[in-house]
């Protein structure tokens, strides 16, 4: 059987829209042609357009798209404008008109209000909740926008690449659960998918009115760092609990050896890493957040805490959360470190080395340190514990 990807024009993306509409091999779609197909997946995806025929027939005829004859370009243009012609009356146009057949597609979309517009007013509709036009948030991964009282999260489309429904229930789940353990988080209020364009997962949750806490401490008091920091260790002591079957486990041994982003540290520092993160513990496990960093932590006007955005949450152990901890939320600074770090400090950096080697981003945190000072890269873990252990001198 031909696989639709080693055919000429067809990408991972084209691939996945045609197994969607009964097309999963080269040989059905030559069978069917590239006209029957073209309109077959016009009716499933209505952005679709010419050039995507031109690629179709192209694949048939063993040719890049832009080699095609211009006779049988106009052919082919004759009959993509007569399927616009065949649309019934009253037909609606999709709510998201915007194409996502890849990754980079969807990081020149996902930020922008005008695109997901129509497409949350429909999801506040279906849900009875009141719209209100958006406002952008901090951007991350996926489409978050304010709406009034409301914070939307729509998930990327399985066009861009990863499948984003494990995300979905992933975030659903824990969200659910950090209510129940008494964790400050923002009310979940709805949570769904919506058929448009594309499947859209989205979470719909309580507009919390609070700065995020890496600019507020970087202007903070050090009685009001203090405070936040004990309210952050009382947050960790409700969140980092045993959680087992509320998520799917991750291989956290296996995505830290093979993480492709160890390719941004020198060789001696990758093999350091992956050679620590292999003889970890990683007993006993609990629900993790994974991602508190300045943008996931915000303080209201009294100084209080609350958690927000679980995309990145699993199930780890609790050392797990030193990583961003220090390296992205503290970032590094002398004066939290030793509010946080208790009395052991060389206890702690050691769990924070431990942390950064198992971390998925954990190798951005140890490049991207030296640099925010001004200092050399690290070469070695012995580098990065230096730097650690001087803030506390």
């Amino acid at each position: 059987m031909e696989k639709l990807t080693s055919m000429e024009n067809i990408g991972q993306g084209m691939s996945e829209k045609l197994a969607a509409i009964g097309i999963d091999s080269g040989e059905s779609l030559k069978a069917l042609g590239a006209e029957a197909a073209f309109a077959k997946l016009k009716a499933r995806y209505p952005q679709v357009c010419l050039v995507h025929l031109y690629a179709l027939e192209g694949a048939v005829c063993h040719l890049p798209f832009d080699s095609l004859s211009e006779s049988r370009k106009k052919e082919l243009k004759t009959f993509s404008d007569s399927l616009k012609s065949q649309d019934k009356a009253g037909e609606k146009p999709p709510l998201f008109q915007e194409t996502v057949e890849n990754w980079e597609d969807w990081g020149r979309v996902f930020q922008s209000k005008e695109a997901f517009a129509p497409l949350a007013r429909e999801i506040f509709r279906r849900e009875g909740l009141p719209f209100a036009p958006l406002t952008s948030l901090t951007p991350g991964t996926n489409g978050v926008f304010r709406s009034g009282p409301y914070v939307v999260k729509i998930f990327f489309p399985k066009e861009a690449g990863p499948d984003p429904r494990p995300d979905f229930e992933n975030e659903a789940a824990v969200c659910g659960r950090l209510a129940q353990q008494g964790v400050p988080t923002p009310a979940l209020t709805a949570q769904g998918v919506i058929e448009d364009a594309y499947t859209f997962y989205y979470l719909i949750t309580r507009f919390f009115p609070g700065k995020e806490a890496g600019p507020w401490l970087a202007s903070a008091s050090t009685k009001e760092q203090a405070a936040f920091v004990g309210q952050l260790k009382s947050l960790l002591a409700k969140l980092n609990q045993p959680a087992e079957g509320l998520i799917p486990p991750v291989d956290l041994l296996k995505r830290a050896v093979e993480n492709p982003r160890l390719q941004a540290l020198p060789p001696n520092l990758r093999e350091e890493m992956a050679q620590r993160a292999k003889g970890l513990d990683l007993r006993p496990s609990v629900l993790v957040h994974g991602d508190l960093t300045g943008e996931n932590l915000l303080v209201d006007a009294e100084g209080k805490l609350t958690l927000i955005d679980c995309a990145d949450a699993c199930l780890a152990p609790a050392f797990y959360e030193l990583a961003p901890i220090v390296f992205e939320l503290f970032q590094c600074r002398e004066g939290l470190l030793r509010l946080f770090a208790g009395e052991d400090k060389e206890n702690f950096v050691e769990q924070v080395l431990d942390a950064v080697c198992l971390h998925d981003f954990g190798a951005h945190m140890l490049r991207d340190a030296p640099l925010r000072e001004g200092l050399p890269p690290f070469e070695s873990l012995m580098d990065a514990r230096r730097f650690l252990l001087e803030k506390f001198r």
